[in-house]
């Protein structure tokens, strides 16, 4: 297999780079089914490192996608001649496995790489140019690791790479606040309890935190699906630590002694208090130790939250001698598991934390905070109340007496799993599943039966949201008791989902007259459309009601329109009556977006 002409082209291009001096041209990998080229680099003979552990000349291997320009590519040390410690922007840099390159890849990405697209990265992907870009990019790293510069001041923080070898994960829930709780504990180690919520794949989450005697100090709070799922339990213990778990310059330990030296520079000696810990706990199993330390967001700065990294403890081999319930036993078995020469078996560990899960596409904090009603769970109430959910809502409460049939699937979130099952239960069910904070909530009767129970119904809602398009439903709303303050919102698709209602307002007592003088023209325009469609589709066979025709791509489309429309209204703080349509534009029969529309 020989180099393509983009590649050779590529390799000629980095010829230029001062410093770079070409080992072993590319050769196929196939183990790695990479292109693979051994170079080394040469810092300036006037650059004095701070570190005063790399090497003026090092050697690294360039590892290369077949679709180049395409495709990955990957800087890693050369096991001969190459750096052994590992900096930021590195993963962890061990010598193993049979390649003659160390683990410890380099992140030479800028801060958009993630996104995968060219359009949002400097990285070039001319052939010609691709190549010597990751090999100037290596070289910077290589210069601002050896003045010390990888990290600086007032840049977002990040921890080290714990390496891993099984998708074994525990999550738990942190924050600013809670940070400040922890602070006034004095308890620096106990008891943690967890819950498995995926056997198969082995992730954990911690469901509470215990001090002396076996006494909670801190439970957790999760959402309704955490909470209520009768999930079985696990334990394991818990050690705080001061500051960051990492050797100089930024590198993971590998093994209980260098996690020991690490812990002795903060006055702590972990051996001891993990025996310790362990015995107590020792009735329980613990089979996985959680080590906590404070951290800022960015470099430099006071910390904000805790951290907390997990090892999977080892299991004791079976000591002979011992009375089972003998006091020497849990001892032998900590001395055994807490050695100084016993490899770290690091698990991975995730940050649950609401701003944490939904900071990739949450709605401003002037919506999330709302506690919202949503009457109707059909097409588009579902397709609302899971964009709601999924945009970082947790108060959500959902209002509808109907039961899920074959025929909603078309447009429905649910599944045939919830057939002839509420919808407002299903749809619960589904939200609260989707991020561990939800609290999701069900109300199986009809907005005039809930407000025959109680006419205050409504009194415990900020954001009262209307998707039945039922003249019904406005009638009994607006002659129900209602909070000052509180906002409402109608939402209603016209025939095939072609336009979509978006009526919002303060909640007042003329609601239904007010939208009723809002939509009259709309609804002539409407009929007209309706008489002039063809025949509509059937429930069946016989002489029933026509349906509704519309397409699951229209309703959700028209549909997270409709919350935009509504988030306009919050955050900027609407106090009047607003009325919006928007509908679907076609231009020579090709569809060409959604426009607002006039009548």
């Amino acid at each position: 297999m020989e180099p393509t002409a983009e590649l050779l082209l590529g390799r000629r291009h980095i010829e230029g780079v001062s410093g770079y001096e070409l080992v072993d041209d590319f050769e196929w990998s196939s183990k790695n089914q990479r292109w693979v080229l051994q170079f080394q680099l040469t810092l300036p003979l006037n650059e004095e490192g701070v570190n005063g552990i790399i090497p003026n000349t090092t050697r690294w291997y360039l590892l290369v996608s077949s679709s180049y320009p395409q495709g990955e590519i990957d800087i890693y040390p050369a096991k001969e001649d190459g750096i052994t410690v590992t900096f930021q922007h590195q993963n962890y840099n061990h010598a193993g496995g049979s390649a003659p390159w160390r683990k410890g890849n380099l992140c030479v990405n800028t801060g958009l790489r993630s996104f995968s697209r060219r359009g949002y990265d400097s990285e070039p992907y001319d052939p010609a140019k691709r190549l010597r870009w990751h090999i100037q990019r290596c070289k910077l790293w290589l210069e601002l690791a050896n003045i010390g510069q990888l990290s600086v001041i007032g840049e977002p923080l990040e921890l080290p790479h714990y390496p891993t070898k099984t998708l074994k994960t525990i999550a738990f829930s942190e924050n600013a606040k809670s940070f400040a709780n922890w602070q006034l504990l004095p308890d620096r180690a106990g008891l943690v309890r967890l819950k498995q919520l995926n056997a198969k794949l082995g992730v954990f989450y911690t469901e509470s935190f215990q001090g002396k005697a076996n006494k909670t100090i801190v439970d957790m709070t999760w959402g309704t699906f955490l909470t209520e799922s009768n999930f079985s339990e696990t334990s394991g213990i818990w050690i705080m630590l001061k500051d960051i778990v990492v050797l100089e310059p930024w590198q993971a330990p590998a093994t209980w002694e260098e996690l020991a030296k690490i812990a002795e520079n903060q006055n702590i000696d972990i051996i001891k208090l993990a025996r310790e810990t362990y015995c107590k706990a020792w009735k329980f199993q613990p089979s996985i130790l959680l080590l906590g330390f404070p951290i800022p967001e960015k470099v430099g700065e006071d910390p904000i939250q805790l951290h907390w990294l997990a090892v999977q403890l080892d299991k004791p081999p079976t000591f002979k001698g011992f009375r089972p319930k003998s006091a020497e036993l849990p001892k032998a078995c900590a001395s055994y598991i807490f050695r100084k020469t016993s490899t770290i078996e690091w698990l991975t560990t995730e940050n649950w934390d609401r701003a944490q899960v939904s900071s990739r596409g949450k709605l401003p904090s002037s919506i999330i905070g709302h506690n919202i009603l949503v009457i109707g769970a059909g097409s588009l109430g579902s397709a609302l109340v899971e964009l709601l959910a999924r945009a970082g809502c947790i108060h959500i409460t959902v209002l509808d007496n109907d039961i899920l049939e074959v025929g909603n699937m078309a447009r429905h979130v649910l599944t045939l799993d919830d057939l002839k099952k509420s919808k407002s239960e299903s749809l619960v069910r589904r939200v609260n599943k989707i991020f561990p904070s939800i609290n999701a909530v069900s109300n199986t009767k009809s907005i005039r039966e809930a407000l025959r129970i109680n006419n205050d119904f409504l009194l415990g809602f900020s954001l009262i949201i209307d998707a039945t398009a039922s003249d019904q439903v406005l009638y009994e709303l607006a002659r129900a008791n209602f909070l000052n303050g509180s906002i409402f919102a109608s939402f209603s698709l016209g025939l095939y989902a072609h336009r979509v209602f978006c009526y919002t307002a303060p909640f007042h007592s003329d609601i239904d007259s007010d939208f009723n003088n809002n939509m009259d023209k709309w609804m002539e325009k409407e009929q007209a459309a309706y008489h002039e469609a063809e025949e509509l589709p059937r429930d069946g066979l016989g002489c029933w009601h026509p349906l509704f025709p519309a397409r699951s791509d229209d309703v959700w489309m028209l549909t997270a329109v409709a919350l935009k429309t509504l988030e306009s209204f919050i955050i900027n703080e609407v106090k009047s009556t607003s009325f919006s349509v928007f509908e679907q534009s076609y231009i020579d029969g090709a569809f060409a977006g959604i426009i607002k529309a006039k009548l």
